[in-house]
């Protein structure tokens, strides 16, 4: 169940990092990728925040389990359907 568990966080978290992948792209505009990132972060000041005020208290425990990854994909998840969608 275990091996299970973590393929099943593993898929979330590459399905949530191609979401917003996916979203930086459709937000701004063509350019470098740092500069399309750091725009749609300043597009979404408050939401960026609220994630990496999470994901900061997730990295800090001492222990990451499945349960403090769930935490971490959630917040993620979180991000983008709080951010601004165009």
């Amino acid at each position: 169940w275990n091996s299970l568990a973590r393929a099943a966080m593993r898929a979330d978290v590459y399905s949530a990092l191609a979401a917003m992948t996916a979203r930086v792209l459709r937000t701004t505009p063509s350019g470098e990728a740092v500069e399309r990132v750091a725009m749609w972060e300043r597009a979404n000041p408050a939401s960026v925040a609220m994630a990496r005020s999470t994901l900061a208290e997730v990295v800090a425990q001492p222990q990451i389990d499945l349960a403090t990854l769930s935490v971490a994909v959630r917040s993620i998840r979180s991000l983008l359907a709080r951010s601004d969608v165009r």
